[in-house]
């Protein structure tokens, strides 16, 4: 049988989430924590929407809610 891959580093993931979408009720409230847990804005904020980073390439986008 096949075995999977294994990782290069014994901590390393096996698998990659390159992005991750949440809807949030206060968009700038929820930028704010992420970038004080140590996020990064990827890409310009728009009205409705920011992209931030996080290491190894994953981007966590932010829309907000359409209903409160």
């Amino acid at each position: 049988a096949d075995e999977p891959d294994e990782p290069d580093e014994p901590d390393e993931p096996t698998i990659a989430i390159g992005h991750l979408s949440l809807r949030v009720r206060d968009l700038e409230a929820s930028v704010r924590f992420y970038l004080s847990v140590g996020m990064v804005e990827a890409h310009p904020r728009g009205e409705n929407m920011a992209i931030l980073g996080l290491r190894g390439g994953t981007h966590l986008l932010l829309f907000r809610a359409r209903r409160p």
